[in-house]
């Protein structure tokens, strides 16, 4: 079905709703909409019949929310509710996680590489986001979000290492911080220290 016979049966099922005297809210009505160019012409038609004097399902501003809407979704992947969902957003499209030690990393979108990053710059990523998109989210918001975010993603870390070693009583540890680690910042026999001390303290013997 391509997107004419799509607007087409849209309509009449709209008419058919109408008919029953159930009036569908502006969001039904422009539901399937798509914005691009190449949708005008399709779209014109629809849209002066919507807003029709006696009909007016919908107006101007509902027209310029589901555009707004279409064009955060094509550059997020999804509308976010609120200030949590746009942080959860950035983490999944830069690929953003937490390292043992509390050291934040994310995908370099320009570079394509990975990178270390501080919890601080990633909220202010999430701001400049906010701000081109035009999304209404304050700045403390989204900078209590990406906190939150972080703290979590810091425990979930320390959970999934005490879990994961907490079985092997004697491996190489070194081996384990140098394949298993970031660690550019320290040294693997550091990092080893590190995880063999959390492993006794949280599963002894």
């Amino acid at each position: 079905m391509n997107y004419v016979e799509v607007i087409d049966k849209h309509k009449q099922a709209l008419e058919k709703r109408i008919d029953a005297d159930d009036k569908p809210s502006a969001h039904e009505v422009l539901l399937p909409l798509q914005w691009g160019e190449e949708y005008e012409t399709t779209n014109k038609p629809f849209l002066r019949w919507a807003k029709a004097k006696g009909r007016e399902l919908i107006r101007d501003r509902d027209v310029a929310k589901a555009q707004h809407r279409a064009g955060v979704i094509e550059s997020l992947g999804r509308y976010p509710d609120n200030a949590v969902g746009l942080v959860e957003l950035l983490v999944h499209l830069r690929q953003a996680r937490v390292t043992y030690n509390g050291l934040l990393t994310a995908i370099d979108l320009d570079a394509g590489a990975r990178t270390s990053m501080l919890i601080t710059s990633l909220a202010r990523d999430a701001r400049i986001t906010a701000d081109s998109l035009r999304l209404d989210l304050s700045r403390d918001a989204i900078n209590d979000a990406a906190d939150k975010w972080f703290e979590q993603a810091k425990n979930a870390r320390f959970s999934a290492i005490r879990q994961s070693i907490a079985p092997l009583a004697d491996f190489d540890w070194i081996d384990v911080a140098r394949n298993c680690f970031h660690t550019a910042d320290m040294s693997p026999e550091l990092v080893a220290a590190v995880l063999k001390s959390l492993s006794i303290r949280s599963f002894p013997k």
